[in-house]
C-alpha cells in the first residue's frame, strides 16, 4: 500500500493547502520515497495550468510550498519534469490514500475540501485542454489572420536575473542561476557544473521574509555538467537566495546575486 500522503501533492504544489499543514507535508516527503515520487511527477503543474488558461487557486496565506513548473515556450532543453530531472533519474510515481482528516475541526475540513475542489477543477482543465501541449508542445497552430494590417501590442517587458556567486559549494561544483518572472511565479534555470554523481537533490527558495521554498527534487548522474529548470510561487523580486541540499540536509552549494 502507498503512502496516503501523495493525494495531497497537486494541492501542496498549487499552494492550496494550509501552511501548517504544507510544513508537515514537506517535512514527510523528505522521508518517503512514495511522496517524492508525486512531486517529481507533479512539479510542472503551476506552469501546465497557466499554458491552459487556468490559475492556481486563490489563497489568503502565503503558500509554505513552492510549485513546480515548465518553460513556457515549446523549446525545451529537457523533458519536463522535477526541475529537469535527469534521464536515468525518472521514477514511477503511484497514488497514494485519501488524506485522514480525523481530529480536524469541520469549519477546517470545510475549506480543506472547497480547496481541494478547486485544485480538481484546474486538474481537469488541465485534462481537457493543456495535457497535448504538455507533450507536444514543439508545435503550434497558428490563428487565422485577418485581413489588413493587424494591431501590434508592445509585448510586457518581463524581469529577469542571473546569479552567478556561488557559495558553500562542494570542491569543483559551479552553479549559475537565470531567473525569469511568470505571472505565477518564477522560473528557475539551473546550470551545474562537475555536479556529485549520485546524488538526490533539492532546491530550496530562500525569500526576504525568512520563508522558504522546496521547489523541485532530482538526481544526479555521471556527467560533467546538467541544465535543470524548475519553477516557484515566490515572485522575482522576493528571492534571496537559492540553496541546493541532498537527502541528509548537507548543503551542496548556494546561489546569490
Amino acid at each position: 500500500m502507498k503512502c496516503r500522503h501523495t493525494t495531497s501533492i497537486a494541492a501542496h504544489l498549487l499552494g492550496a493547502l494550509d501552511p501548517a499543514d504544507a510544513l508537515e507535508l514537506e517535512r514527510h516527503y523528505r522521508t518517503c520515497a512514495d511522496c517524492r515520487d508525486e512531486v517529481i511527477l507533479l512539479a510542472p503543474l503551476p506552469g501546465l495550468l497557466h499554458r491552459a488558461g487556468g490559475s492556481p487557486p486563490d489563497e489568503d496565506h502565503e503558500p509554505a510550498k513552492a510549485s513546480g513548473g515548465e518553460p513556457p515556450d515549446g523549446n525545451r532543453e529537457s523533458p519536463p519534469g522535477a526541475a529537469g530531472l535527469p534521464p536515468d533519474g525518472v521514477r514511477e510515481s503511484h497514488a497514494g490514500q485519501p488524506p485522514d482528516t480525523a481530529g480536524i475541526p469541520a469549519p477546517a475540513r470545510r475549506g480543506r475540501r472547497l480547496r481541494f475542489a478547486a485544485v480538481g477543477g484546474m486538474l481537469a482543465l488541465l485534462a481537457a485542454s493543456g495535457a497535448a501541449g504538455y507533450v507536444t508542445g514543439q508545435s503550434r497552430s497558428t490563428p487565422p489572420v485577418a485581413a489588413g494590417p493587424p494591431a501590434v501590442a508592445a509585448p510586457p517587458a518581463v524581469a529577469t536575473a542571473n546569479w552567478s556567486h556561488t557559495f558553500g559549494a562542494m570542491p569543483g561544483f559551479t552553479v549559475t542561476a537565470d531567473l525569469t518572472e511568470q505571472p505565477w511565479g518564477t522560473q528557475v534555470r539551473l546550470h551545474l557544473g562537475a555536479p556529485p554523481s549520485s546524488k538526490q537533490c533539492r532546491l530550496v527558495v530562500f525569500t526576504r521574509d525568512g520563508t522558504q521554498q522546496t521547489t523541485g527534487w532530482w538526481t544526479t548522474g555521471y556527467y560533467t555538467d546538467a541544465d535543470i529548470t524548475t519553477s516557484t510561487s515566490v515572485p522575482l523580486a522576493e528571492i534571496v537566495r537559492l540553496e541546493i541540499f541532498d537527502t541528509t540536509d548537507n548543503l551542496l552549494a548556494g546561489i546569490t546575486k
